[in-house]
């Protein structure tokens, strides 16, 4: 990453203290509003995950975070829910997606449902999440398992 030094300065603040999990997130959004950014379409680092992670232990802060993000979107930039509709709707179906799938690994398969199931006739994915959610995610995990690898 390569930012310019007046683009931090432009900023109100560069790292939003509530956030822990979607900190960069919050700081880029903010920066395209206003700065021109270029994207390189191949990866250039990887992202080391594993069960035992802090974020892994903490799965239940992203929905939450997400949701204060969108508010705060809202407030900094009026006009924001109209001007990127899409957007926001794909937040908001991801922000659903977290939280029943926290609702599906606790046992809660008919929460989980209810929460996928206004976004799922929009998303193929989450369609098929829905679906999912009808059974032990140990089941789900172990055929996951083989999309990770290609087969």
């Amino acid at each position: 990453m390569v930012i310019r030094k007046a683009a931090f300065d432009s900023l109100d603040e560069v790292f939003d203290t509530r956030f822990n999990m979607i900190e960069e997130m919050d700081l880029f959004i903010r920066l395209c509003k206003n700065w021109e950014l270029a994207y390189v379409p191949v990866p250039l680092s990887k992202w080391r995950v594993h069960q035992k992670s802090w974020t892994f232990q903490k799965l239940e802060l992203f929905p939450v975070e997400r949701e204060q993000f969108l508010e705060k979107m809202k407030r900094l930039f009026p006009g924001f829910e109209n001007e990127y509709a899409d957007e926001v709707k794909s937040i908001k179906a991801l922000i659903a997606f977290e939280k029943a799938n926290l609702q599906w690994r606790k046992g809660n398969k008919t929460v989980a449902r209810e929460l996928i199931a206004p976004h799922a006739a929009t998303s193929r994915k989450l369609k098929i999440y829905y679906y999912f959610m009808y059974m032990n995610p140990k089941i789900f995990d172990f055929f996951n398992q083989f999309r990770s690898v290609g087969i």
